[in-house]
């Protein structure tokens, strides 16, 4: 079987040993606000180890420390000054 998925359109393809053919499915999705840093890497990196069946590297914790300061850089960008960048967990 295999099973490909896109989480920008929603869209999953799928096909099993009885079905060789690919099926399409549109499911619900919400459109990513921003494309801050480590965003595309993260999810590469979840579906690299889902594939591979070895655990990622990463934790949750790590993961949530670089999404804030992607949200700082995004904060500087639009009002052009220096933005602090929030502690996880506070």
């Amino acid at each position: 079987g295999g099973l490909i998925t896109s989480v920008f359109t929603g869209e999953i393809r799928l096909r099993s040993r009885k079905s060789s053919d690919w099926s399409v499915e549109q499911v619900g999705f919400i459109q990513p606000k921003a494309g801050w840093p480590g965003m595309h890497e993260c999810i590469w990196a979840f579906l690299d180890a889902v594939e591979s069946s070895k655990p990622s590297l990463m934790n949750a914790t790590t993961v949530a420390q670089l999404h804030l300061v992607g949200l700082a850089a995004e904060s500087a960008k639009d009002s052009g000054t220096w933005a602090e960048i929030e502690q996880f967990g506070s």
